[in-house]
């Protein structure tokens, strides 16, 4: 079965029937299936997604990190590592990190926030990837609206501007008209760290060097 078999039957919206992130995960994580990596996965509310890892990974360590949790204990996940962790804190990350990492796979469903997002990204990315492995960022394609609750501000969703950031720097990594190694003066650690990135609608992913 493939990863979005488990996705519909976990009804997570990773789904085909919904976002379809799961063609692009068969993609880049088809190959791990069977191999002894770790999950983690920040934002993860009802546990569908965290129940599609466990049964698409059978030998994986599924981590997952919320500071809202959702899940009901007759759906609640078996193999799951649970954190309860504001991840407005990056030094709540990095303690997550140096105690479960380093990981495989990493996911960032959360807040859809460029602040979030930064700290999620920044703290784990390189320090706590392995080599040719990806970071993920989900719903990209939030960042083009904004959510007005009753009573409230608009709570802007902008964390594509972050992505975008992301992509800019590393096209300046090579002094704007080169790429390689001996190029890569100006540019920081993070920027040179970043093998590759992959966008497609409302997902992007960033592969550690």
């Amino acid at each position: 079965m493939n990863i979005d078999y488990y996705a519909k039957v976990h009804r997570t919206d990773k789904a085909s029937w919904g976002h379809n992130f799961t063609e692009f995960y068969e993609e880049l994580f088809g190959g791990l299936r069977d191999e002894q990596v770790k999950i983690l996965e920040f934002g993860v509310k009802f546990g569908s997604s965290l129940r599609m890892w466990e049964d698409a990974f059978p030998n994986a360590t599924v981590i997952g990190v919320d500071n809202n949790w959702r899940i009901r204990d007759s759906v609640r996940p078996q193999r799951s590592i649970l954190i309860d962790a504001d991840l407005g804190d990056r030094e709540k990350i990095a303690e997550i990190c140096e105690e479960y990492g380093p990981f495989d796979i990493v996911v960032d469903d959360s807040a859809h926030r460029s602040h979030i997002t930064r700290n999620i990204v920044e703290t784990v990315f390189p320090q706590h990837l392995k080599q040719g492995c990806w970071l993920v960022i989900e719903d990209t394609n939030s960042g083009y609206k904004n959510t007005e609750k009753p009573g409230c501000s608009p709570e802007k969703h902008d964390q594509i501007d972050y992505c975008m950031g992301l992509v800019k720097n590393v096209n300046h990594s090579g002094m704007l008209t080169r790429c390689g190694p001996r190029f890569w003066a100006d540019s920081s650690e993070f920027d040179i760290a970043i093998k590759e990135i992959r966008y497609r609608p409302g997902v992007m992913a960033m592969q550690r060097r």
